[in-house]
């Protein structure tokens, strides 16, 4: 559960944010984690869900071994709770090019590297 857990984090930070910072890895798989309520069992439900990512379903990476040897490490690092929540609890986020309707509905809360994140007014 955990090695499968660990395996969804790291397809949604590689794909997402393999050329961000650590702190723009780290919020990706933040809001990942944030979205499960932090429970490790709902990391791949969560990733799987339909629509939340382009490139679910397309296979692991291939390419990039450096990349996704990282993207592995910053989640386990996530997901093992050595990386304290420093997106102030987003539930979403974007590319900073995008300009999806719903980001109107939810509190902006920071820009990092390309990403742009928020989470629900409460």
């Amino acid at each position: 559960m955990i090695a499968a857990a660990l395996l969804c984090l790291a397809s949604a930070v590689y794909h997402e944010a393999r050329g961000e910072s650590t702190a723009g890895k780290q919020a990706v798989a933040l809001v990942t984690m944030n979205r499960a309520r932090g429970n490790p069992r709902r990391v791949c439900p969560e990733v799987h869900k339909t629509g939340q990512y382009s490139w679910v379903g397309k296979g692991l990476p291939k390419k990039e071994r450096e990349a996704w040897l990282r993207s592995r490490e910053i989640a386990a690092d996530v997901l093992y709770g050595r990386v304290d929540d420093f997106t102030g609890g987003a539930t979403y986020f974007h590319a900073r090019t995008a300009r999806p309707v719903w980001r109107h509905k939810l509190k902006y809360l920071m820009t990092i590297g390309g990403h742009r994140f928020y989470r629900p007014y409460k």
